[in-house]
This record gives structure tokens, C-alpha cells and sequence, in this order.
């Protein structure tokens, strides 16, 4: 009975894992899908052999790819990194870690690594980069939707994260709340989605009118959407961590890779790929009145 629960939360797991992310963070082709554990409910993951094993938040893919094939290059240490939502990914890191198979979890918001941190997970941590909210709408923007509170207009169909699986839907959930509109909008939100990344395609192939994203990943998007943004008073801009845990079958390479990423060599990996290093110099700064 035991082993066939596991088994089950096991295959959920890796279904999480090996969801298709939308285009603009897809992987590559060939590629193939991590399996966080097998189907009799042992763990199988196909950790590089002497190389470490990372589990990233969705919406940090561009970047992290980036980061990995440099710091392999430069290393000579194999990385393999596994993407889903931040809250799935630390609910795995809970369930596999005195197995020592994960080495370093990177949420894409703080929260998470403090959550983490909590439950006596990380043995160390950096912050590597920004999250700023924006507003995303198709484009020409035919519902003329130019703040938060225009999401709450009758008859449109908004996009959200799920709060409980990625960072972007959490921390939505405490920006419509901050401006008392998060039972308002509530009425119009016809898809959650598991990862921030999904956010982007929904709004460019119509499944929605407008959806709140970060602004990192809502930038490969442009071609098909407008971006509005928020005020800086007005939003709640997130830090985005890598963390070392302390299960890490390579601590000494784990701590590597963070202190590479945290470099200004990982921070200037992070700038070419449209992230925000600086808040004060976001992606998309707010030109508004």
C-alpha cells in the first residue's frame, strides 16, 4: 500500500516535470525529458555523472541555460537542470532529500527559498536576479487595458499563476490584494497555470485578453503582445535565489556554480538573456505619470 502511494505521487511528480513548456522556453529538440523518479517508486534520476543536479523554477529557463553551458565550458563539470513550478519543485526536494539527489534549488522567488530555508533544506543562498510584475494583453491592446484595476472590467478573460504552484501566481495573488482587487479580477480568470512561462502563450494565441507575468519572461512574447506596466509604488518586485542544500552530493561544486551565479559574470549572463539585475534599471521601466 505503501509503495504503491509513492509510486503515484512519484509518476504526478515526474508528469509535473516533464510538462511541455510553450514556446520561447522550450526545450531543445532531441532533448530528453528529466524523470524525477520510476514508475516502481524508487528514485531514478539521471544525475550527470560527477556533475551536479538542479531543480529551477520554469520562469528562469533562458537564463539558466545560458549559465549552464558556461559554466560547463569553463568547469568542466556537468549540469543538469530540471524546470517546473517553484512550490512542485520544493515539494520533490522534500520527498527525495535524504537521498541526496538534488544538489541546488533555484525558486523564482524568494519566498520559496525561505520556505526552504525553514524546513532546514539550504545550506546556503544568493540572489541572482529580479522579477518585476507587468501586465501582458494581445496586441494593439483591443481592450484598451492600462492598469491593474482595468482588469476587472466586465467581460474580459484574464490569466493568472496558480498561487499555490509558481511564483508568479503568488505573488500576483498578493498584488491584487494590496490594491483590493483580487475578488474583482477573480470574476474574469478563465486559466491558472502551473508555470509563468504558459502565461505568455495564452496571451498571444488568444486564449486570454490580458495576463500579469514577470517581465522576463514576457519578453519573448512581444511579437504577439503589449506590454503595460505597473508603478514601481504600485507593484512588488521579487528576488529570485539559488540555493545550495545541504543533501547536495557535490556541496564543494554546488557552491561553485552558486558563487558563479551570483558573479558578475553570472549577473552579466543574466542581462543579455532580459532579466533584471538592478530594480532600478528594470526590463520594461514604467514611462507613466
Amino acid at each position: 500500500m505503501r509503495r504503491a502511494r509513492w509510486a503515484l505521487l512519484a509518476a504526478a511528480l515526474s508528469l509535473v516535470v516533464a510538462a511541455a513548456i510553450p514556446r520561447g522556453f522550450a526545450a531543445p529538440a532531441g532533448e530528453k525529458a528529466i524523470e524525477l523518479m520510476g514508475p516502481n517508486g524508487r528514485c531514478n534520476y539521471p544525475r550527470p555523472r560527477g556533475g551536479l543536479m538542479i531543480l529551477c523554477a520554469a520562469g528562469l529557463r533562458k537564463p539558466m541555460e545560458a549559465l549552464r553551458k558556461e559554466f560547463e565550458q569553463r568547469y568542466h563539470i556537468p549540469v543538469r537542470v530540471a524546470y517546473s513550478g517553484s512550490q512542485c519543485l520544493l515539494a520533490q526536494i522534500a520527498i527525495t532529500y535524504r537521498n541526496r539527489l538534488v544538489d541546488l534549488y533555484i525558486p523564482g522567488e524568494e519566498y520559496f527559498a525561505q520556505q526552504a530555508e525553514k524546513r532546514g533544506f539550504v545550506a546556503e543562498s544568493k540572489p541572482i536576479s529580479y522579477f518585476v510584475p507587468v501586465i501582458m494583453v494581445r496586441a494593439g491592446n483591443p481592450k484598451g487595458i492600462r492598469s491593474l484595476k482595468d482588469l476587472a472590467k466586465p467581460g474580459l478573460r484574464v490569466g493568472l499563476g496558480e498561487p499555490k504552484t509558481c511564483a508568479v501566481g503568488k505573488t500576483t495573488q498578493e498584488l491584487l490584494q494590496k490594491h483590493r482587487l483580487a475578488q474583482a479580477v477573480k470574476k474574469n480568470v478563465v486559466m491558472y497555470t502551473p508555470m509563468a512561462p504558459e502565461l505568455g502563450n495564452a496571451v498571444k494565441l488568444g486564449s486570454v485578453d490580458a495576463a500579469i507575468n514577470w517581465d522576463a519572461v514576457a519578453a519573448p512574447y512581444e511579437a504577439g503582445t503589449d506590454i503595460i506596466t505597473i508603478p514601481p509604488n504600485d507593484n512588488l518586485i521579487v528576488r529570485s535565489f539559488v540555493c545550495v542544500l545541504k543533501s547536495a552530493r557535490s556541496p564543494i561544486k554546488a557552491k561553485q556554480f552558486l558563487q558563479f551565479a551570483a558573479s558578475k559574470e553570472g549577473q552579466a549572463i543574466f542581462k543579455k538573456c532580459g532579466y533584471t539585475v538592478d530594480p532600478k534599471h528594470p526590463v520594461y521601466p514604467h514611462k507613466g505619470h
